[in-house]
């Protein structure tokens, strides 16, 4: 969510602060934009991403994060080598179309497909690892912590409201009075009150 809300200090970025993220889906479904990946219903997909999330949390403990090529190589090995290659193809599609453009070697046989997309899906996703993780660097996101904490607070603190003098209440019907001056008045036609 911190690309949502680095640069943006508005009620809408308060929005998504106070948001209690409890859902591991929202979790993966937030990590798959920051990745530049559409967003997925496939299962393995999703278990990939949940995977990546908890080792991203774990990493970014300690500040700045280490993020060098190799560290995102070795995460992206950890969440892809265990995916079949139904999901491996699965990642690939959804993933930014640069991951789509990579070619397969033509000496790969059928049988070998799976190792060669899961190369070409562990380096695709090491590489997009590795600029988020200089994102989140850069925008300092540890200070979301604090902002969220701000939002939360902000949000139940009791709206001041003005005091507003109440209008005298209006009755819905005319008095036979009244109905008989405004007959006089408009010639023999009447109008109901409000529309003069």
């Amino acid at each position: 969510m911190s690309d949502l809300v680095v640069d943006d200090l508005n009620e809408e970025a308060d929005e998504y602060l106070r948001d209690p993220l409890n859902d591991p889906r929202e979790w993966t479904e937030h990590l798959a934009r920051q990745l530049n990946m559409r967003e997925t219903s496939d299962r393995g997909v999703r278990d990939t991403l949940q995977f990546l999330v908890i080792e991203l949390d774990e990493l970014i403990r300690t500040w700045p994060p280490q993020h060098d090529q190799a560290t995102c190589l070795r995460f992206s090995h950890e969440a892809t080598k265990s995916m079949d290659p139904l999901e491996l193809y699965s990642m690939l599609l959804v993933g930014p179309p640069t991951w789509r453009r990579h070619k397969v070697t033509v000496a790969t046989s059928l049988e070998n497909l799976h190792r060669e997309l899961q190369r070409i899906l562990e380096r695709a996703l090491s590489a997009e690892l590795h600029r988020l993780l200089d994102d989140w660097v850069r925008w300092d996101i540890r200070d979301l912590k604090a902002r969220r904490k701000k939002a939360i607070a902000a949000a139940e603190r009791p709206a001041t409201r003005r005091s507003v003098a109440p209008e005298p209440p209006i009755s819905s019907r005319a008095t036979p009075q009244e109905r008989e001056d405004m007959h006089k008045l408009r010639g023999g036609f009447f109008v109901p009150r409000g529309r003069t």
